[in-house]
């Protein structure tokens, strides 16, 4: 038994590395943090996962991560470190959540083991400070065993193998995903610039000098945005005037443009290339500053501080705010020496992982409610407005009933009925001179919103059912208006959780929404008014003027009809279905009935498009009743010039053809097929009257307009009349413009039924001159010689009006008419000159009884009667033209200048035979000038 001690420390010594083996290695206490609530203890379990024990983060930091630098503090040059959940997932968000007495795992990146770091923290890359930390002591590392297989696979890659640092260009990082490199061009007085970053779809890299000499400030900072849209590379100057999106000219705005300034953008030579998640695109900028008011030089003989994000992008905008990462900004001092020897003082790029898409919040819906309150608050983080729109500017809309104790929900799905009327209290902000907190709210076509923003001439392509009155507009665009719905701001405050599993009650529950309870507020709400009309598509939208992606969907149904369920699945992103649960999108072609995901039809046309969207390409099927003509679609046009169309028709044997065309010039000739769209599996049916054309193209086409699922997609089409070839297409009868939104199966129609408006116009007017003032002018000159000087005065006003109408009708018909009918365009262009020289040759007549009055005289009555005669003939041409474009076959349109003509004759024929009552002027018979002066002076009784 004496030896039993012994045996047992003997085992004991054996087994004693396996035993620590086992455990896992204390590192220490992270220094607590009471303004974000950071404490924990940390340990080691293997050679490359650490575990934080009692983990807290309130997770309102922002752009907070798990980070480790290889020194022996933290630093901006560190690596963000994913971390395991307690399913054994590897998370890397955007930013820290929110943890509570939490245990949380961290695996060090590929390539890192804990011996070759020195410094664990809690970092934030916006503040670019440590927000808790420790070190990590090689020695207190002993026994902590090798790690076995790795459940994240993030290795770091080397930046020098995609794209190398180029011979003569300087380079340094900007923060561990992100790289400036430069090169001065002497001989140009400019710089070279590539920004490199692994940066993940729709955000930007934004670079630039600084607003203030002597330190790092956003504000007034002047800055190129850098972005990839489809597969073109962007490189956009810029100025800061504020840290919101631009508006009205104030925000992160391009110097050029209608949302931004009366600059000039002086980027130039821009070029870019991506690989593997990673981006780079190069450019040149001036060295010295060329607008006094947005630009600032670049210092070749000493530092020049900079200014530098990464952000979310739409339609071209830098979003300031924004889910999945939001806005990357330094908040230290960073600045270069671009005149310095060239060096680089890059090492390896750290490219982040994709991330998976969140699956959106289940959200109440509103129904059979009818006066709102809209006040304002967070985008939701990944499960809220990203979730659903795929991109966000960081706030959004939050709706409630009109009750003090009902809630309010992010961005809500809301059911209307036509013929009612409804009432939004809104609580968005009513001062335009702080346009980041300044939200008035209408209801719109466009899912985006953000009306402020577009140009004059895509606010046309807008339909806006109430929140703004427009003050200015014409063809070209919509240039002034006014928001009607603006009240002072109730700011729901809150932070904007990553964590997946969150559930929206949980994430209701972490909001403070006390501004509700502020009477200064609520007591004196903007008030938005909408009368739901009977044509109101079944999907519009509630949005922000002066912001985009701040609101979602309205579903309109006929009054008494509110489906609850449809609500919810457009709430969950589902697609509609009838009440027996079959798909809305249903047409039989060919015999075949066909099931579609959405659909549109035209009411006045009966013109009907279908589609479906497969990964990346999508199905689309057109048709309409052209009795045996042509019928056409193109995808991502607002006009028909310059645009691609697939067109479908019956050739001369009936056969039914389709083909892709470009459309070049608004005539026949350009007009051809072509190859562009790269379409498939085209097929063109015939079914009694209807045309049918069905193709497939991808969603994404080098050249065209990119089709985008949860987007505002326009789409060209056109209905005609049967083509003699393939190359003969006449100008289209019917043709319009529809507004999608793909994934939801809905649009607005943009329709033009028969002959252009224009070209009524024009006929109008055309008609007017050459049937009714001309030929009474030239009768009343010819017949009524006797009633001198009040003749001249009738011929002189009759043909004034005449050219002055001609005039704007040929500008009309240069301007939108149809380049199709040759004939009429030449004989119009003819008789437009004569009439011009007919003005100017009443103008400028020589004086009586001077030697050249008798042959002005000769010429201008030749002149007037052979524009007379062109006139009327083109007249006659005029309605054969509008008779084709109109698809029609009846003779209708010739009766009106027939008769007129036929009057014309007529008074000329009895005038003839009673030659004493109606004496025919002679061409020496001229009235007397002093005559007509004297009678300009008279009153008209005076002057019969």
């Amino acid at each position: 038994m004496a030896s039993l001690p012994l045996v047992t420390s003997f085992l004991f010594l054996l087994l004693l590395p396996q035993l620590l083996a086992q455990d896992r290695v204390r590192i220490g206490d992270l220094p607590q943090q009471d303004e974000y609530g950071i404490s924990g203890t940390v340990y080691a379990i293997d050679t490359r996962t650490l575990e934080i024990e009692d983990f807290n983060n309130d997770g309102t930091g922002p752009a907070v991560f798990f980070w480790v630098d290889r020194g022996n503090s933290a630093t901006s040059g560190g690596t963000r470190a994913p971390y395991i959940d307690d399913a054994g997932t590897c998370l890397t968000p955007e930013r820290l959540s929110s943890f509570q007495d939490q245990t949380v795992r961290i695996e060090l990146p590929d390539g890192l083991t804990l011996s070759e770091i020195g410094y664990f923290s809690i970092w934030c890359e916006l503040a670019n400070a440590e927000f808790s930390g420790l070190r990590i002591d090689a020695d207190s590392l002993e026994g902590v065993p090798e790690a076995g297989d790795s459940k994240c696979s993030t290795p770091p890659t080397s930046m020098q193998n995609m794209f190398p640092v180029r011979e003569g260009y300087n380079c340094e990082p900007l923060s561990p995903s992100y790289q400036v490199r430069w090169q001065l061009d002497a001989d140009n007085d400019a710089v070279n610039i590539e920004l490199v970053a692994s940066l993940a779809e729709g955000r930007y890299m934004g670079f630039g000098v600084s607003g203030a000499t002597d330190r790092t400030s956003m504000d007034e900072s002047d800055i190129v945005i850098a972005y990839q849209d489809g597969d073109g590379y962007f490189a956009v100057d810029y100025h800061v005037s504020g840290r919101a999106q631009c508006s009205s000219g104030v925000g992160v705005c391009p110097d050029t443009g209608t949302a931004g300034g009366n600059g000039e953008d002086h980027v130039t030579n821009v070029e870019g290339e991506t690989k593997d998640r990673v981006i780079r695109i190069a450019y040149s900028r001036p060295i010295a500053a060329q607008d006094s008011d947005f630009d600032k030089p670049i210092n070749t003989d000493g530092p020049t501080f900079l200014s530098w994000a990464l952000g979310p992008i739409s339609a071209g905008l830098p979003r300031f705010h924004g889910d999945q990462g939001g806005v990357v900004i330094p908040a230290g001092d960073v600045s270069i020496e671009f005149g310095r020897t060239v060096s680089n003082g890059c090492s390896e790029l750290q490219v982040n992982s994709p991330e998976e898409k969140a699956e959106p919040f289940e959200r109440p819906v509103f129904s059979n409610v009818t006066t709102f309150n809209a006040r304002i608050g967070p985008s939701g983080g990944a499960r809220g407005v990203t979730a659903f729109l795929g991109e966000s500017w960081g706030i959004a809309w939050y709706l409630s009933p009109a009750d003090p104790d009902s809630e309010d929900v992010l961005i809500p799905v809301i059911g209307v009925e036509r013929g009612k009327t409804y009432r939004f209290n809104v609580y968005g902000g009513d001062d335009p001179d702080q346009p980041a907190s300044y939200h008035p709210l209408y209801i719109t076509s466009n899912p985006k919103g953000g009306f402020n923003g577009l140009t004059a001439k895509d606010r046309l392509n807008e339909t806006i059912y109430a929140g703004i009155e427009v003050t200015s507009r014409n063809e070209s665009g919509i240039f002034e208006f006014t928001p009607t719905a603006a009240g002072p701001i109730c700011r729901i405050k809150g932070g904007d959780p990553d964590d997946a599993n969150v559930t929206y009650e949980e994430y209701k529950e972490a909001l403070d929404f006390s501004c509700r309870e502020d009477e200064s507020i609520t007591n004196n709400a903007g008030v938005l008014e909408w009368e739901v009309a009977a044509d109101t598509p079944d999907i519009v939208y509630y949005q922000c003027v002066t912001h985009s992606l701040l609101g979602f969907k309205i579903r309109v149904f006929d009054e008494g009809a509110v489906n609850t369920e449809t609500l919810l699945k457009l709430s969950r992103g589902e697609g509609e279905e009838d009440d027996e649960g079959e798909s809305k999108c249903v047409v039989t072609v060919n015999g075949e009935e066909v099931s579609f995901g959405g659909c549109v039809t035209d009411p006045e046309t009966d013109y009907s498009v279908y589609w479906n969207i497969n990964d990346d390409e999508i199905d689309t099927l057109f048709r309409a009743p052209t009795g045996g003509g042509y019928v056409g679609f193109g995808w991502g046009y607002g006009a028909m010039v310059p645009g691609n169309a697939v067109i479908a028709y019956q050739d001369g044997d009936g056969t039914p053809r389709i083909s892709d065309y470009q459309l070049r010039a608004q005539n026949t000739a350009g007009v051809r097929p072509a190859n562009n769209q790269q379409i498939s599996d085209e097929k063109a049916f015939v079914d009694g009257d209807f045309v049918s054309g069905r193709f497939t193209r991808k969603l994404v086409v080098e050249g065209l307009p990119t089709l985008e699922a949860d987007a505002n997609v326009k789409a060209i089409w056109s209905m005609g009349n049967r083509p003699s070839s393939a190359t003969s297409l006449d100008q289209h009868s019917k043709r319009g413009v529809f507004d999608f939104t793909l994934s939801e199966g809905s649009s607005t129609a943009d329709g033009e039924s028969g002959p252009p408006r224009i070209f009524v116009v024009h006929a109008v007017f055309m008609g007017l001159s050459w049937l009714f003032l001309v030929p009474t002018a030239i009768t009343a000159m010819r017949f009524l010689k006797k009633y001198n000087p009040v003749t001249f005065q009738i011929h002189r006003a009759l043909n004034g009006s005449a050219v002055i109408l001609v005039f704007v009708a040929f500008i009309m018909g240069v301007a939108r008419g149809s380049r199709s009918q040759t004939a009429h365009l030449v004989i119009g262009c003819i008789v437009f000159v004569l009439a011009i020289v007919q003005a100017l040759g009443g103008a400028l007549r020589p004086h009586k009884g001077t030697p050249s009055r008798k042959m002005w005289f000769i010429g201008h009555a030749i002149v007037g009667n052979v524009a007379f005669t062109l006139g009327v003939t083109n007249v006659f041409l005029g309605v054969s033209a509008i008779r084709k474009i109109g698809g029609s076959e009846s003779n209708a349109g010739y009766i009106v200048p027939g008769v007129a003509l036929g009057l014309y004759f007529l008074a000329n024929v009895l005038m003839c035979l009673f030659p004493s009552q109606f004496p025919t002027r002679e061409l020496e018979e001229e009235p007397d000038e002093e005559k007509v002066l004297v009678a300009d002076q008279q009153t008209p009784a005076q002057r019969l």
